[in-house]
């Protein structure tokens, strides 16, 4: 019989405690319960930046060993939403946003800050074909790009102040970039 050596690899694990600064940390299982409802998620960061909503009918549904075992939150894309005020405002501040998500095509925000043409407000939506930062300094600096699939996939955001840059990435897959003021 053939015998198959590989390498030693070393893993870390990984805790979003670990990011300098850190704003803002959501998981499934730490969520408060309404009924079926999820009335607040809860903000592990520490900074208390805990998202509400306290009308049930608006609130996304909490389903248990979805993914790896683990729950997730079920948003209705049309009533369902948390709220957690303008916590993600961006500033004058670097951000990276991390998502793990599935849409069933139809378009949805991700996450949003309040008023729109604003200066440092910003979206991230998903339609049924096509991916979106928007955001707005002193002009919109949009990133759109074609995705595919409807399995659960990972988003990332990120706005460096440093090189003046926002990126944004599909399952590691760089979509594109654009400068910022």
């Amino acid at each position: 019989q053939d015998i198959v050596f590989s390498e030693t690899v070393e893993f870390r694990v990984f805790s979003p405690m670990l990011i300098d600064e850190i704003s803002l940390w959501l998981k499934a299982s730490d969520v408060q319960l309404q009924g079926e409802g999820v009335q607040t998620w809860t903000d592990l960061s520490g900074k208390e930046h805990h998202l509400v909503q306290n009308t049930p009918e608006n609130q996304p549904l909490w389903t248990p060993d979805i993914i790896n075992s683990h729950p997730v939150l079920r948003f209705n894309g049309s009533s369902q939403f948390l709220d957690g005020g303008d916590i993600l405002d961006l500033q004058d501040k670097s951000r990276t946003i991390f998502i793990v998500a599935q849409t069933n095509g139809n378009a949805r925000f991700f996450a949003k800050a309040r008023a729109a043409a604003v200066q440092n407000r910003f979206a991230l939506s998903r339609n049924i074909s096509t991916l979106t930062w928007l955001y707005h300094d002193q002009a919109e600096r949009n990133i759109s790009a074609p995705i595919t699939g409807s399995t659960f996939s990972i988003i990332t955001q990120k706005t460096s102040r440093a090189d003046a840059q926002n990126k944004l990435y599909y399952n590691g897959e760089h979509l594109g970039s654009n400068s910022i003021n």
